[in-house]
């Protein structure tokens, strides 16, 4: 469960193998992972560690955090589904070209309305801490609205992926959209 916790999925059967000479796959440590999830509380789940904590309490300190949603099909139609993620990431020493790490991610996630979402994120990372904030997004405009409103001073960025999608379409009243695009 705590390497599951503190790794991806996909990386944990080769420690657990090299550890405890165990063979497991991706979706026992998924499974397992779940199973120990219902057995904490929200609070738990909902607030940030002690690490966390630190960080948000330095206004030295920069914390990044990301911000998507999306739709599912359910068995009773389609429903919106929001996801969070607060990081730190630092430069990787004489690396060149410049690197960065990012450290333990802490997440969010809801399936429901936005507003119960919100709720959730701003107690994870609280808009009153004093940290520097940096948020990655998708551009959509209620996370623009609702970062302005309550992180009035952090800086947004639109997410690498969502830029070339921008540009694709821009690139189209081009005569030369493919040059244009480059």
């Amino acid at each position: 469960t705590l390497l599951g916790c503190e790794n991806v999925f996909k990386a944990v059967p080769k420690v657990v193998e090299s550890l405890l000479g165990i063979d497991v796959n991706e979706t026992q440590v998924y499974r397992i992972c779940q199973v120990a999830s219902l057995h904490l509380s929200d609070d738990e789940l909902d607030n940030p560690s002690k690490d966390l904590e630190e960080i948000l309490n330095n206004k030295q300190e920069r914390v990044y955090g990301m911000v998507d949603g999306s739709m599912l099909q359910m068995e009773d139609g389609w429903q919106e589904t929001k996801v969070g993620r607060v990081f730190k990431a630092e430069i990787v020493e004489n690396s060149a070209p410049l690197k960065w790490e990012i450290g333990a991610s802490e997440y969010v996630a809801n399936r429901g309305h936005c507003s119960e979402f919100i709720d959730k994120f701003e107690r994870l990372l609280p808009p009153e801490s004093i940290c520097k904030k940096v948020f990655i997004t998708d551009g959509a405009v209620w996370i623009g609205n609702w970062l302005s409103d309550s992180y009035p001073k952090s800086v947004h960025i639109l997410d690498f992926f969502h830029v070339c999608e921008k540009l694709a379409v821009a690139s189209k009243s081009s005569n030369d959209s493919q040059k244009w695009l480059k």
